[in-house]
């Protein structure tokens, strides 16, 4: 909506000045503060069209995203113009709050990405996390953890799979044997 009545700039003050009764056109300092705004904010909509207008957006994606929104955020809290600030200072506040609830989730869609991988991660947040090497270290640790449940789930489900192939040939009448097919014996 400013995009569009930042277009018609110059017939809104043409109209001002040859109609009396119209005493809302905004101010010069308006306009340009409503150009800004629209320059900052036009970004956040392309990634959000990026990721929700897509129907099958990968996990890979969100971080490099999300990262760029967080730069963004940092870049306008220098903006001279105290509502811009202020705008800004609100939108980190609630963005802080996503980034360090999904940040660990993120991270792991980014690294395990074949063209990204922990490298990537490091580097982004070296550019906006101060507390950088704490995080990455976590995710390490947490990414060590993960890769350990899965191995002990593949280990549990090998055992169990060789017991129940070694316990499951049945003799049955006529020298037939019965064998568990094997998507029964991950089941069990």
């Amino acid at each position: 909506m400013l995009e569009s009545a930042i277009n018609y700039r110059r017939a809104f003050t043409s109209f001002s000045l040859h109609d009396t009764n119209y005493i809302w056109c905004p101010s010069e300092e308006e306009w340009n503060r409503a150009e800004i705004i629209c320059d900052f904010l036009r970004p956040f909509n392309n990634i959000t069209k990026l990721i929700f207008g897509s129907s099958y957006p990968t996990s890979d994606l969100y971080l490099g995203e999300i990262w760029t929104m967080k730069c963004l955020l940092n870049s306008i809290l220098t903006n001279e113009d105290l509502v811009i600030q202020q705008m800004a200072l609100n939108m980190k506040a609630k963005f802080e709050k996503y980034w360090s609830d999904y940040t660990m989730v993120l991270a792991f869609g980014a690294i395990l990405d074949p063209s990204k991988k922990l490298d990537f991660v490091q580097c982004l947040y070296e550019e906006v996390d101060p507390f950088y090497l704490e995080k990455v270290k976590q995710i390490k640790m947490n990414l060590y953890r993960l890769y350990d449940e899965y191995v002990n789930k593949d280990d549990q489900s090998n055992e169990s799979l060789s017991q129940v192939q070694a316990s499951s040939s049945l003799g049955g009448g006529k020298g037939k044997k019965f064998q568990v097919p094997l998507y029964q014996a991950r089941v069990s």
